[in-house]
């Protein structure tokens, strides 16, 4: 068994500068291989407390310059690391699970985005929301045909979901700008009933604590804001905050208990990497604003504890996407900030088994990309 001990670094100062972290550690963590180390990059993990399995989405990039040689795999495995349905999937579709897919607690499917083309002569390339069943391996669209999904959210109270896109897309169009929001069921997809947001570049939509409002980023000019709205009642939506700033927001979750509200977001152009700033924050039921974190680095996924009492988040060293990664925890209720790192890996697309335990990817950083090893680690926390 690997363990491993991190650093004490200066306390309470949550931030990133030049690469060292500031935050307090964890007491003590142990990680533990699940599975052996292979060159198959993974993009994604998600845990089923229900089930007690991992979905995993895995792709080893084009060798040679062939993109033929390029492949990628569905995998659900138990804890232990053994395999119950593996499906061979193209690299593309592999790669796309990586920040999008969401495994329903008490549902056998995961849902994914991907993007497909449309079309013999001039064919136009759609996103389109995908499911893949735990226990059968098969995959089946979902949004409706034409639809281009932005952004999307699952109901934990229904079989409602929401789409954030157009239903008739067409070639060239802004992802933002003029895009709708649409409530269907997962059992039908022809039944889409459509809420405009008028004048407004959408930038992420969420349901309500409820089930029965829609919580929403929209921004006009420089100037974003996250409102929200009653299904009962579309026409009247009320503002939660407000900032002059052009802001973009990353992923958007309530947590479990649904008192908080989080969001990792840009600020500026999310592609400007020189002057790119990201965040991550949490609001009240009411929408007032918290910031937890705030970094020049990317901030790449951020996931609740399944008691609502941490939140944790994956975010670079330093430099781009492919710079040595670690996970921050935030402890609600004391609001300190705690490291989780391993000297030589990078530790990449998590999430919570439970209060105590996350499932982690972990990439050995002694070789560069593309050729670097990985492995799926279950990293045990000491509080």
């Amino acid at each position: 068994m690997k363990k491993a001990v991190l650093i004490v670094l200066v306390p309470l100062l949550i931030s990133v500068h030049g690469g060292f972290l500031f935050g307090e550690r964890v007491k003590h963590f142990e990680a533990k291989p699940i599975t052996p180390y292979s060159g198959q990059q993974i993009m994604s993990l998600k845990y089923s407390r229900y089930s007690g399995k991992v979905f995993g989405s895995r792709a080893k990039p084009p060798e040679g310059g062939d993109p033929n040689s390029a492949r990628g795999s569905f995998i659900v495995m138990d804890l232990q690391g053994e395999t119950s349905v593996e499906k061979e999937v193209t690299f593309t579709e592999a790669f796309w699970t990586s920040r999008d897919c969401k495994w329903p607690e008490g549902s056998r499917k995961v849902y994914f985005l991907k993007y497909v083309l449309k079309g013999q002569t001039n064919p136009v390339e759609f996103r389109m929301l995908y499911s893949f069943d735990t226990e059968t391996g098969s995959i089946e669209p979902i949004s409706p045909e034409g639809f281009y999904v932005v952004d999307y959210d699952l109901s934990t109270q229904s079989d409602a979901m929401l789409l954030q896109g157009f239903a008739n897309y067409s070639p060239g169009r802004s992802v933002l700008k003029g895009a709708g929001i649409y409530l269907l069921s997962y059992l039908r997809s022809d039944n889409l009933q459509h809420f405009p947001i008028p004048d407004a570049r959408l930038l992420g939509v969420a349901f309500g604590r409820d089930g029965d409002s829609v919580r929403y980023f929209s921004r006009r000019g420089n100037r974003t804001e996250l409102r929200e709205f009653d299904l009962a009642r579309p026409g009247y939506r009320k503002t939660l905050w407000k900032v002059e700033k052009r802001v973009y927001p990353n992923s958007v979750e309530w947590s479990p208990n649904k008192y908080l509200f989080m969001y990792s977001y840009s600020i500026g152009d999310p592609w400007d990497t020189d002057h790119r700033k990201e965040g991550l924050s949490m609001s009240s039921i009411k929408g007032l604003p918290l910031q937890v974190y705030a970094t020049s680095q990317r901030i790449l996924e951020a996931k609740w504890s399944p008691s609502s009492k941490y939140l944790a988040f994956e975010t670079c060293m330093n430099g781009s996407e492919s710079a040595r990664k670690v996970i921050g925890v935030y402890e609600i209720e004391t609001r300190r900030l705690f490291w989780i790192s391993k000297d030589g890996e990078s530790l990449e697309c998590f999430d919570w088994i439970s209060d105590t335990d996350l499932v982690c990817g972990v990439r050995n950083t002694s070789q560069p990309e593309p050729d670097s090893q990985w492995a799926i680690y279950r990293i045990s926390i000491e509080w």
